[in-house]
């Protein structure tokens, strides 16, 4: 079922719909959620998208390209939950273990990594780590299929000469 259809079927609230929008859809929203959060709290943001969706009126539905709304729409309830996040953190409550150094180390340089990427970089090699074929990279954030293609490998590009300096 189209996208579209979709989304208007959940604000009618039909059960059938809602299975299959989560079906199709909650690893997207998840991959989405956890390359900013970079945590499990990216699991709260699909329950909230997908209660956003079933309860939303069908007049914000909207009339052309779905994709990119819910891509919007997405990233603005993971910026909610990362602000929330940000203002609760408490730094003397985190304790380290042996094992989490190495954890911490691998965030680090994957975070490194991420830096030198600018945004459009960044979505494309998420989607890409994540196991999204280029097409259906191109078709969710409505560029050509060949524009992330070489996104991705300009990200590689820059990844390598950082490591090799």
């Amino acid at each position: 079922m189209r996208l579209e259809k979709l989304l208007k079927k959940l604000t009618e609230k039909d059960e059938n719909a809602f299975n299959e929008f989560y079906n199709n859809y909650s690893r997207l929203i998840f991959t989405i959620a956890f390359s900013i959060l970079k945590d499990d709290e990216a699991n709260d943001v699909v329950q909230n998208v997908c209660m956003k969706l079933s309860s939303l009126s069908p007049k914000l539905l909207p009339h052309t390209n779905a994709k990119s709304w819910l891509y919007s729409l997405i990233r603005n309830e993971t910026y909610l939950v990362y602000r929330k996040r940000k203002q609760n953190i408490d730094i003397d409550s985190i304790e380290l273990s042996n094992n989490t150094i190495p954890k911490i180390n691998n965030n680090l340089f994957i975070e490194q990594c991420f830096q030198l990427l600018n945004d459009q970089e960044k979505e494309v090699m998420i989607f890409k780590l994540n196991g999204f074929k280029f097409r259906e990279i191109s078709q969710f954030l409505n560029k050509p299929t060949n524009t992330c293609i070489w996104l991705y490998h300009q990200s590689i590009q820059k990844i390598r000469r950082n490591i090799h300096e």
